[in-house]
């Protein structure tokens, strides 16, 4: 009976010990894509008046100028009218405001709002939730909304930067300055590259247990791929 009871108990502590060790295991192989920062308060503001009543030209003569001729430069190189050339430096010069208010409303959904210069004139807004921002009445009272361009991304602005962050201080020190490690991200598709230098070290790297393991936890997500090398201290691309 003494050893019935003995064997119960130590299936007992062998179980609980099993069960705590669980949660260790599991974060342990919590690949950074499922990183997530705390959300934020968003702020009910209302449109600012100097974005409700649009872009007004300055009463100074000199300012007035200068817009004149702001304005007629980028018509002769982009063969488009008047009209269309004030549009573009009316939402060149509301993007910031528009842009920081948004990140009030939105700041757990929004991405990096962006110009589009294949569209001048035109301001895409990623965002998470693209219903929320297409039926956002004060949205709605900005006069130039017809700029605006609602894009649906999978991962916010906020998110991005936890996901990169989390993936650099994961491969600090794994000679990821000598392997050239760097992250390639898409928040539109949700996807994510981690390249290094096409080199001896730069493809070790990419071969580490360390990042063979955040592949496999990602689930599809992340993907690796070398780069051109470049010398230390010049910029990919430079």
């Amino acid at each position: 009976m003494k050893r019935l009871v003995g064997t119960v108990l130590s299936l007992a502590v062998l179980a609980v010990a099993t069960a705590c060790s669980r949660p260790a295991a599991m974060s342990m192989a919590l690949s950074c894509v499922d990183v997530r920062p705390v959300p934020v308060p968003a702020r009910s503001v209302r449109l600012p008046h100097s974005l409700a009543a649009g872009y007004e030209l300055a009463s100074n003569a000199d300012l007035k100028r200068t817009h004149d001729a702001v304005v007629s430069s980028y018509m002769d190189l982009n063969d488009v009218s008047r009209e269309e050339a004030e549009l573009w430096l009316t939402v060149q010069l509301e993007a910031e405001d528009l842009n920081a208010w948004l990140l009030e409303r939105y700041p757990n959904e929004l991405g990096q709002v962006r110009l589009e210069h294949t569209a001048p004139g035109t301001l895409v807004v990623p965002t998470t939730d693209p219903a929320s921002l297409l039926g956002d009445v004060e949205l709605a009272r900005y006069p130039h909304l017809s700029s605006v361009v609602v894009e649906r991304v999978v991962w916010s602005k906020r998110t991005v930067v936890a996901i990169v962050r989390c993936l650099h201080d994961r491969y600090y020190g794994i000679r990821r300055n000598e392997a050239q490690f760097a992250v390639d991200l898409d928040p539109v598709a949700g996807r994510i590259w981690i390249e290094a230098a096409d080199t001896d070290v730069g493809r070790a790297f990419l071969a580490s247990a360390a990042v063979a393991g955040e592949v496999l936890a990602s689930r599809g997500v992340i993907e690796t791929r070398t780069q051109p090398w470049h010398p230390p201290g010049v910029q990919k691309g430079g």
